[in-house]
């Protein structure tokens, strides 16, 4: 769950031209995703079966050789699904900010609720909601801040590393937001999705 911002005239223009290869992505890895499930019961079955017998040892060989073969594949085609997907958004007319730890709106202690209409934005509210973001600090964070909202803090995620994803979250909404406004006063609709 999060807040999902749009720019449709952005949005609808890459999801015309990829949504048909992302749909059409999403069915290959499916039909593959579906063949390996079929191969992995062969290899269940003729492993619950036992060897011995050389047929069968051949088709339990043939069987695993399939399986590793075709997980590579519906990864590759899983890669091809989330580059699509990506691509659909458009670039730059897209921004979401999660309900959760990652939020930087929790961190700029405004709220999607209490802060947005949703909805069809105005470039006024737009502007006031921009305004907002840009005058708000990130205040310095503790690790019991962040585990308070459930974030993860350990080796890899340290307090300085989630800081930097912060502040680069919210150079991203506020350059979002920036282009929301001139887009918005174009005409052209501005969405939030709540």
């Amino acid at each position: 769950m999060g807040a999902d911002l749009y720019i449709k005239s952005i949005t609808d223009k890459a999801e015309a031209k990829y949504g048909p290869k992302f749909n059409a992505a999403v069915e290959r890895r499916n039909a593959m995703n579906r063949d390996l499930e079929a191969w992995q019961t062969i290899v269940a079955t003729r492993t619950s079966i036992g060897g011995g017998l050389p047929s069968l040892d051949r088709e339990l060989q043939t069987a695993l050789e399939k399986v590793i073969q075709l997980k590579g594949r519906v990864q590759v085609a899983q890669n091809e699904v989330e580059r699509y997907y990506g691509l659909m958004t458009g670039v730059g007319g897209y921004y979401r900010d999660s309900y959760n730890g990652t939020s930087v709106l929790w961190r700029l202690e405004l709220s999607w609720w209490k802060d947005t209409a949703g909805g069809k934005m105005t470039p006024e509210a737009l502007k006031a909601l921009l305004a907002k973001v840009k005058s708000r600090k990130l205040k310095p964070l503790t690790e019991a801040d962040l585990k308070a909202q459930h974030c993860t803090v350990d080796a890899e995620n340290s307090v300085k590393t989630w800081s930097k994803f912060y502040q680069n979250k919210k150079r991203r909404l506020v350059r979002f937001l920036t282009r929301a406004v001139k887009h918005a006063e174009q005409g052209e609709e501005v969405y939030f999705s709540l």
